[in-house]
């Protein structure tokens, strides 16, 4: 009997599932690493930013009802998020029609009711950002200006505009 070694040989699916390993691996470098300097990107800190969205046209009894839950912690993707809804103010306005969305992207039009009373309402939200980044995101949504934005609390979701951003300073320790 001839011992004979076998010497291992790469087809076609060995090249493939290396291939597949390596691109994954490649993929977590590129998403954890800022190549404008080299270094890391630090995933465990995080930048404050304080910022308002405005609702045009909002009911006030419905505005009264949010108010009296706020401060509250914001919710993003089924889960509470490093944000507050800290603080709201309103101011009359008057309203003949309102132009609404439905959920199959058609746009309906409300006439205003004579006998209800009608705000133009701001959120003042504040939020934690991951540092290295260049979005500013707050769970799922990005926070820049004049973008819409969802506030979700536990009793709470509107959506708005943001009309204003700043970034807020930590104290030094």
């Amino acid at each position: 009997m001839e011992n004979k070694k076998k010497k291992f040989r790469f087809n076609i699916i060995d090249v493939i599932v290396i291939v597949v390993i390596l691109a994954v691996a490649a993929f977590f470098v590129i998403k954890f690493i800022d190549f404008g300097d080299g270094s890391f990107v630090s995933v465990g800190s995080s930048d404050r930013v304080r910022y308002v969205v405005e609702v045009d046209v909002m009911k006030k009894d419905v505005f009264d009802a949010i108010a009296a839950e706020l401060p509250t912690q914001m919710i993003s993707n089924g889960a509470y998020s490093d944000g507050y809804i800290v603080s709201a103010e309103a101011e009359p306005c008057t309203v003949s029609e309102i132009e609404y969305r439905d959920s199959g992207n058609q746009t309906v039009l409300y006439h205003a009711a004579p006998d209800r009373e009608y705000v133009t309402a701001r959120f003042t939200c504040e939020a934690g950002i991951l540092n290295g980044t260049l979005l500013n995101n707050v769970g799922a949504q990005e926070i820049r200006i004049g973008r819409a934005h969802y506030i979700k609390g536990k009793n709470i979701e509107v959506v708005g505009s943001i009309i204003s951003l700043e970034y807020i300073e930590e104290p030094a320790a």
